[in-house]
């Protein structure tokens, strides 16, 4: 009937389509004009885009190796639309996409990608694909790391180094850092044997923490622009700086020698204490950033209990910072906050009384004193500090003595373990 013959002329339609695309593709390596070249492209580029059918169609008469031959066409005009026909046939089948990953296409983006004459257009139009890779499924982002995709993400962090005023290295900016993101959360995945600390040290070794810090800096100079501007803080400028913080964290719970590289990059803990110690109190008390703090504070934590990483914690000043932060204790999650400072204050100020000493003068012993005397499981972490005051110099003193200090090393003495630290101090 009517309906039939209908359907059998679009059929037919769509593969004389496929046909014409498939030998506008196998005449391209032989076309010497670059202008006839690109135009050849751009019409493949149209009629592969106009329908998903007509994807499918060629597909299912050609498979994509044809595909991935544009790629590697010596003509390097040909690649950016090479890549954006890649990126919208892969984009409504993910299973094409997985194919092609199986047949090789990985190791020639990484290659085309992390060429350094590589044009701001093809790492743009790479990263789109690799974003496809990453987001799939975790066999497409085991492969795209096997056929070293790491250098890739690093290199391609390297250009983003223009994000207030250049929109392209923004959105690269963003693809790379999801990438970063699957990539130190696949451990989470089922059937993952390879820790994250290896993909942690082998980023370390690469040179992503100082390429990432600049990113994340970056990140918080347009938060802190939006901020006095008194605009709204977007997804898109909160997101990376969100996902970057739960990168940095997985980072700092890592081996140590990554840890020490992490605290001695220039600039990592440093972005930290800008975020910990924001220009308005209403930042600080909103949720969103309550939960960025009690992540970032878990970062100088993990990175704290490293000695080679305590004198750059220091220099950033941290001790300050989390003094502050116990003095807030109306803000959101608080007791989460409070348990984290005091675990960091500890670290830092055991072993050092040239912090003890700023510890006392930022106002911690008040802080100290109440976690005590309401036996806060947090004491473990307070009486120690508390009792190494009375030795650490005249100016801690004076501070215990303005807080109290001799009435309450004699309270301390009831407490039977701590009884013979307490008449030390008292002594």
């Amino acid at each position: 009937d009517e309906r039939d013959f209908l359907q059998h002329s679009d059929r037919d339609a769509l593969q004389r389509e496929s046909q014409e695309i498939f030998t506008l593709i196998s005449d391209l390596p032989n076309e010497t004009d670059e202008a006839q070249l690109l135009a050849d492209c751009d019409t493949i580029l149209t009629k592969l885009t106009a329908l998903p059918e007509q994807r499918r169609n060629f597909i299912e008469q050609f498979g994509v190796i044809p595909i991935m031959a544009m790629l590697e066409l010596p003509q390097s005009c040909v690649v950016p639309v090479a890549l954006k026909v890649m990126i919208k046939v892969v984009e409504d089948n993910p299973k094409v996409l997985q194919h092609l990953s199986m047949l090789g296409m990985i190791p020639i983006l990484v290659r085309l990608a992390s060429q350094p004459e590589a044009q701001g257009a093809v790492r743009m139009e790479a990263a789109q694909v690799i974003d496809q890779i990453c987001q799939h499924s975790n066999l497409t982002l085991q492969m795209f790391i096997g056929c070293g995709g790491l250098p890739l993400i690093v290199h391609l962090m390297s250009t983003c180094t223009d994000l207030r005023s250049n929109e392209m290295h923004t959105r690269l900016a963003h693809t790379v850092v999801d990438a970063v993101l699957r990539v130190v959360m696949l451990q989470s995945s089922e059937q993952q044997t390879i820790p994250t600390n290896d993909f942690c040290r082998l980023f370390s070794k690469l040179g992503l923490v100082p390429l990432l810090t600049g990113v994340f800096n970056q990140f918080i100079d347009m938060y802190d622009a939006s901020v006095e501007r008194q605009a709204e803080v977007g997804p898109e400028l909160w997101s990376p700086i969100e996902k970057i913080s739960d990168i940095l964290s997985s980072i700092s719970r890592s081996y140590p020698t990554v840890k020490a590289h992490m605290a001695l990059e220039g600039g990592v803990v440093e972005g930290i204490m800008r975020l910990l110690e924001p220009k308005s109190r209403s930042q600080l008390d909103h949720p969103r950033h309550a939960r960025l703090v009690l992540v970032l504070l878990k970062c100088i934590k993990n990175m704290s209990m490293e000695p080679k990483t305590l004198r750059s914690i220091e220099q950033a000043g941290a001790i300050r910072a989390l003094v502050l932060l116990l003095g807030r204790r109306h803000s959101p999650y608080y007791k989460d906050v409070e348990n984290l400072v005091l675990q960091c204050a500890f670290y830092l100020c055991r072993v050092s009384r040239r912090r003890q000493e700023q510890a006392a003068k930022f106002g911690i012993i008040p802080h100290l004193q109440k976690c005590i005397i309401e036996k806060s499981p947090l004491k473990q972490f307070a009486l120690p500090i508390v009792c190494d005051l009375a030795h650490t110099s005249q100016q801690a003193r004076e501070q215990l003595k303005n807080n109290g200090g001799g009435q309450f090393f004699i309270i301390l003495l009831s407490e039977q373990y701590w009884q013979t630290s307490a008449l030390n101090s008292l002594a």
